[in-house]
């Protein structure tokens, strides 16, 4: 990503799609910019969390960022 120019990236949107005690579907999109603030891209993505051990992490995530 270094060759892309990326600096930093914000969420434009994180939605949950399906929840349960231990599991939630999140449906995301986020944009990556550059120092100068100008935009490299924005990605739609979908994250799967589980509470797992005592603790919550991301167990899958699919996205079209390259």
């Amino acid at each position: 990503m270094a060759e892309s120019g990326w600096h930093h990236g914000k969420w434009d949107h994180r939605k949950f799609v399906h929840a349960t005690k231990d599991k939630i579907h999140v449906d995301t999109k986020f944009t990556r910019y550059r120092a100068d603030g100008s935009v490299i891209g924005s990605y739609e993505s979908l994250h799967i969390l589980a509470f797992e051990g005592g603790r919550w992490g991301v167990i899958m995530r699919s996205s079209f960022a390259e």
